[in-house]
């Protein structure tokens, strides 16, 4: 009821994060009520990197990850923020320049098989955060033509392979694995995170499932299923349910995987009552 009458709502961290977003931005809404957006993915995230990491955040959106990212490798990592589509990558700006002292470098690139120009769909019906190079066989989209890059191509310059690539680009993630053969190639690939999108990624024509075996194909990666907070080894990708996070991680960061065993879904209000409580019975 409150926010919407509000012109913008900004959240600060202890760690000096500060996040902005629209008062009707109903994706953020979480962040608002609770502190946090998708708290276990943001557990995941910073159990798994380390200061000094180089990490890509493909499909940053307004820049929740990419920020949180960026607090947790430090002045000697790096974040690569990518995002193509205009008015959210003018949020995004503005989230960066709140945060100076985090080493962030934004591209504006779409990513993936093949360098190429492209129309990215914004959705009148949807939150922003369903922007997609497919237009999902709706009517009420609003176009912009993006340049498309291979993530090889972008990655390389910078002489240093990632710890971890995020991707969340609403169906195109095949794309994105098959313009980062030279990454794969790596003897120490990064950790990929994934989302399963079984309607998104039927309008490139495949299945969820068909990323992790791609990934395969390069290294045994060790999957991860999160979903509803619980984490769990991937048993049966065809059976992962719309909306789940696959934690791909090769054997060269097989150390980072017992970091991953105690990923619970709570608020960061419920985390501190937890706490607080242990204290007391202590």
């Amino acid at each position: 009821m409150l926010g919407p009458r509000l012109p913008a709502l900004r959240a600060e961290y202890p760690d000096g994060r500060l996040f902005s977003f629209a008062a009707h931005d109903l994706m953020y809404a979480a962040v608002f009520l609770f502190g946090e957006y998708e708290p276990a993915e943001s557990a995941a995230v910073r159990r798994l990197l380390r200061p000094g990491d180089l990490v890509v955040d493909v499909g940053a959106n307004i820049g929740w990850f990419s920020l949180l990212m960026g607090s947790c490798v430090g002045a000697q990592g790096c974040v690569i923020a990518i995002e193509p589509t205009p008015p959210i990558r003018r949020q995004l700006e503005a989230n960066l320049r709140d945060n100076p002292s985090l080493n962030i470098r934004l591209l504006p690139f779409a990513v993936g098989a093949s360098a190429a120009v492209a129309e990215m769909h914004l959705f009148e019906g949807l939150p922003h955060g369903h922007a997609s190079l497919a237009n999902l066989d709706r009517d009420d989209d609003v176009s912009f033509d993006v340049k498309v890059m291979r993530l090889d191509g972008l990655i390389e310059p910078k002489g240093a392979v990632p710890a971890l690539v995020k991707v969340d680009v609403e169906g195109s993630e095949m794309g994105v694995l098959e313009g980062a053969e030279a990454l794969l190639c790596s003897p120490s690939p990064p950790i990929w995170v994934l989302e399963v999108n079984h309607e998104t990624s039927s309008a490139f024509g495949y299945a969820p499932d068909a990323l992790l075996a791609t990934l395969r194909t390069y290294h045994d990666y060790r999957t991860f299923r999160l979903f509803e907070g619980k984490l769990s080894p991937e048993m049966n990708p065809r059976t992962a349910p719309h909306g789940a996070t696959w934690l791909c991680v090769p054997a060269a960061h097989d150390e980072r995987v017992a970091a991953l065993t105690r990923i619970v879904h709570q608020p960061p209000a419920a985390r501190a009552a937890e706490a607080e409580d242990t204290d007391t019975s202590s």
